[in-house]
């Protein structure tokens, strides 16, 4: 099995593919799906998009793929793209070109979904947005790891101006994604996981 792994700028040819290399990318990269709030990332997108050096990159599709699409389009965003799912073997390579990762959640969902993307992005050193209810898991994670920021529904403007003071600040970029890499690898690495999927089988009898 690949692990997934930070890919250093100089290294990566997914930025040099797609002209990612002087800009300062935002991703979204996973299922674009009915419980994930992109709303708020589509106002925050506009708000900035007088800002040349900032890219929202959007990987995958899904149910609001065609919205997304639609609303950039109509509101000229002009600062997005759009890119399918990527191979499983690059998927070191395209999380390692995000300078910042989101993570959305809708409103009133809080409880129903869990987006196994923060994982991805925490394995590679990328700091995270999560946008969600108050009351989610990963709202908890981002905030007692110290590996990005949490922001509420619509808010786009604080959400925006984060996002312009992380660009001009690498040192707190760096340390927040070191944070998220050093969680995962105390609390997600593969013999944790076994032992815990080991507990839970013994508790339910299935050994």
């Amino acid at each position: 099995e690949k692990k997934l792994e930070f890919i250093s700028r100089e290294d990566n040819w997914f930025l040099e593919k797609f002209n990612l290399k002087n800009k300062f990318v935002v991703m979204y990269s996973g299922n674009q799906g009915r419980g994930h709030d992109f709303n708020t990332i589509l106002e925050a997108a506009n708000l900035l998009k007088g800002e040349s050096e900032i890219v929202f990159v959007f990987i995958g599709n899904g149910f609001q793929n065609k919205f997304l699409r639609d609303e950039v389009k109509t509101r000229l965003i002009t600062n997005c793209i759009f890119l399918p799912f990527q191979k499983l073997e690059d998927l070191s390579y395209s999380l390692s070109s995000a300078d910042i990762g989101i993570v959305s959640i809708k409103k009133g969902m809080g409880g129903l979904i869990a987006p196994s993307k923060l994982y991805g992005y925490l394995a590679v050193s990328v700091p995270v947005i999560v946008i969600s209810p108050e009351k989610s898991y990963i709202k908890n994670i981002v905030e007692e790891t110290n590996c990005g920021k949490w922001f509420s529904n619509n808010e786009s403007n604080k959400l925006a101006n984060w996002i312009l003071q992380m660009k001009s600040d690498k040192v707190s970029l760096k340390m927040l994604g070191d944070n998220g890499r050093e969680f995962i690898m105390k609390n997600a690495n593969t013999d944790l996981c076994i032992g815990k999927y080991k507990e839970l089988f013994k508790t339910y009898n299935v050994f």
